[in-house]
C-alpha cells in the first residue's frame, strides 16, 4: 500500500510542472490526465484568482487526495489478489519506489 501512496503523491508533483509550462491537455488527452490524477479537480477549483496561496492549497488538497485514492487502490488490489497468491503472505515485498520491505 506504502508503493501506491507514493505513486499517488508523485504523479502530481510530476504533472504539475507540465501544467504549469503549457502542455495542453489535448497533447496527453483529458482521459489519461484524470486517469494518472483523478484529484485535478482541486487544481482547477483553486484557479479562482485568490493569488498564489490559492493555487497552492488546491494543489496541496489535490495531492494528498490523490494519494489517498491511490492508497484506496492499493488496500484493495492487496485485498483481491491475497487470496490468488497466498504464498506470497510469508514473502517480503520491497517497494521499487520508496524501498519499504512489507
Amino acid at each position: 500500500m506504502r508503493c501506491f501512496l507514493a505513486v499517488g503523491f508523485l504523479v502530481p508533483c510530476l504533472l504539475e510542472p507540465l501544467w504549469y509550462l503549457g502542455m495542453p491537455i489535448e497533447w496527453m488527452g483529458e482521459w489519461l490526465l484524470f486517469t494518472l490524477w483523478p484529484a485535478f479537480g482541486f487544481v482547477m477549483a483553486s484557479d479562482t484568482g485568490y493569488g498564489d496561496s490559492g493555487e497552492a492549497l488546491g494543489f496541496l488538497m489535490s495531492v494528498v487526495a490523490n494519494a489517498l485514492l491511490y492508497g484506496l487502490l492499493g488496500v484493495l488490489v492487496s485485498f483481491y489478489l491475497s487470496p490468488i497468491f497466498p504464498e506470497k503472505r510469508d514473502q517480503v515485498l520491497i517497494c521499487p519506489l520508496t524501498g519499504d520491505r512489507s
